[in-house]
């Protein structure tokens, strides 16, 4: 068995989309917040791809050497209805679980992930994810520890404040914070920059840099409810680690790269990578958007196909009626397709009047419960899952043997 100060977690931050009630705070704690940075507000930041089950198949079938995901999310509310609760690789953490009640509710990344090390039971040895890095081809452990130490690229450079005038000028702030904060706590202060990939954490030492310095995150952070250029990161966490503790010295990352998406990004170009961070940004405008999510789901799907242990499993399916036509990544996932119209039958593309059998949760999306509650299709039939009958198996209870007597014999007088 793994010692727990070696084996290795991924931790997860997620915004459930889909969730009206959070949505409904969410955009009360805006409006109250009137924030015009668009990197705080941004339409691109709350956009929903609904990849998230994607990421999970990813996870499974790529990095065997995962202990535990950790799922983190605001509320209950916030936990996507395909999430297989009872999956023993899954942990669901709520905000309230490890971020002081003082900074809630947050919409604050910054805060979200600084408060990850007061997380209980997670490993010391964690990977911190964001739910855009997909592990699209197989890694292994020592990409991230070996000998019990984080890997990390050597990018040592002198420290240097950065030009926070430009549009990401909130979040060079913030890691100029964090700059600040180095200078006051290292004798050894030096600048590493990182990828925004996922990235190798050592919970205990970051417990005692937040515990020693508690005052000056919960002042950094409890200003506003979303990202603020008072803020710190956790990136402060690891260039504190560098300057301080020993590592591995390797690029993890050179056969991975980070992708800004647009209306052109094709993302099969990627495929043959280990991983990749599909960024989402105002480079992508909103006209764009719903049709380069579906090129992304498609690319996805047909990269895992494959249901994992993380999502339920056994649901009903549905049969349903095309009633506007459209493009579907997931195509592959329907069964029994029947066209309308024999000449129209491109792959990916259903029109109005073909019918076709998916499961409950597919049906749902396609109903109504999506990201843009569109309704593509319409319910003909439910079709239960069939229930296996119990086998009785009659167990036959062996004959009982009659036990005789032995007779003597009669001695002869």
């Amino acid at each position: 068995m793994v010692e727990r100060n070696t084996q290795i977690d991924l931790v997860l931050p997620f915004y459930n989309d889909s969730d009206k009630e959070w949505a409904k705070v969410l955009y009360n704690y805006m409006s109250k917040e009137n924030s015009n940075d668009r990197q705080v507000t941004g339409e691109e930041r709350y956009r929903d791809w609904e990849n998230l089950k994607y990421w999970f198949r990813a996870v499974e079938k790529n990095c065997k050497w995962v202990n535990k995901v950790y799922l983190v999310v605001a509320s209950e509310s916030q936990i996507p209805k395909w999430i297989n609760k009872d999956c023993e690789k899954l942990k669901i953490v709520l905000h309230k679980d490890y971020i002081p009640s003082e900074l809630l509710p947050t919409f604050n990344i910054m805060t979200i992930e600084d408060y990850f090390c007061k997380i209980k039971e997670l490993s010391n040895n964690y990977v911190y994810c964001n739910d855009d890095y997909f592990f699209l081809n197989e890694t292994t452990a020592d990409m991230f520890f070996k000998d019990n130490k984080p890997v990390y690229k050597d990018t040592q450079t002198e420290i240097k404040k950065l030009d926070t005038s430009g549009i990401d000028g909130t979040f060079y702030q913030i890691l100029n914070n964090g700059m600040d904060m180095q200078l006051r706590i290292s004798k050894n202060a030096h600048w590493y920059a990182f990828d925004h990939l996922p990235v190798s954490h050592k919970k205990n030492f970051e417990l005692e840099i937040l515990n020693k310095y508690y005052d000056d995150f919960i002042n950094a952070n409890n200003k506003n409810r979303f990202r603020d250029r008072n803020n710190l990161s956790n990136h402060v966490f690891l260039c504190l680690y560098k300057d301080t503790m020993p590592y591995i010295k390797y690029d993890n990352y050179k056969n991975s790269c980070y992708v800004t998406i647009t209306k052109n990004t094709n993302f099969n170009d990627f495929k043959d990578k280990q991983m990749v961070c599909f960024n989402d940004t105002q480079r992508l405008e909103q006209k764009d958007f719903y049709e380069v999510k579906n090129r992304m789901i498609t690319f996805l799907n047909n990269k895992f196909p494959d249901k994992s242990c993380f999502e339920k499993g056994g649901d009903n399916m549905v049969k349903l009626e095309t009633i506007y036509e459209f493009t579907l990544g997931r195509f592959k996932e329907l069964k029994n397709v029947v066209r309308k119209d024999i000449n129209k039958n491109d792959e990916g593309r259903l029109y109005i009047g073909d019918t076709f059998e998916c499961e409950e949760e597919l049906a749902n999306y396609l109903t109504g419960n999506n990201a843009n509650k569109m309704v593509v299709a319409k319910v003909l039939e439910v079709i239960p899952e069939p229930k296996k009958e119990e086998v009785k198996v009659e167990i036959k209870e062996e004959p009982k043997v009659k036990e005789t007597k032995k007779r003597g014999k009669k001695s002869k007088k």
